[in-house]
């Protein structure tokens, strides 16, 4: 049975987002993937909002460790909104020491201002 996964691309109120429901595992993963690359802008913030995904496997746990350390690289920022299913593989595998992680899109998009805020200052 092939697995649902839907990805929507948003710009809302200066920050671009990637709203994510289904489930992410091996077989939809790359596809995750290809939409962080594509939605991710050097220097700017990528909120990730993951509140519909109902299930989440390693797979999809390291195409979100590797769009962080991709998008810190270019100097931009992921800011993830995580779901109780992807809560519970960041809690066992460690993930929310590393990523940025929000308990709601409001706390993320907000941190996504002050992260454009302290990078335009930055020179």
């Amino acid at each position: 049975m092939p697995t649902h996964l839907s990805l929507v691309s948003e710009h809302r109120g200066g920050t671009e987002m990637l709203l994510v429901s289904g489930e992410v595992d091996l077989s939809t993963a790359p596809r995750l993937q290809e939409a962080i690359a594509r939605a991710a802008e050097p220097g700017r913030p990528l909120v990730l909002d993951l509140t519909g995904v109902e299930f989440l496997d390693s797979a999809g746990a390291r195409v979100l460790a590797e769009g962080h350390q991709d998008l810190d690289r270019r100097r931009g920022r992921l800011l993830i909104v995580p779901s109780g299913a992807v809560r519970r593989v960041f809690d066992l595998g460690g993930l929310e020491q590393v990523l940025h992680v929000h308990a709601t899109v409001d706390d993320a998009n907000e941190a996504g201002r002050r992260f454009l805020a302290s990078h335009r200052h930055d020179g």
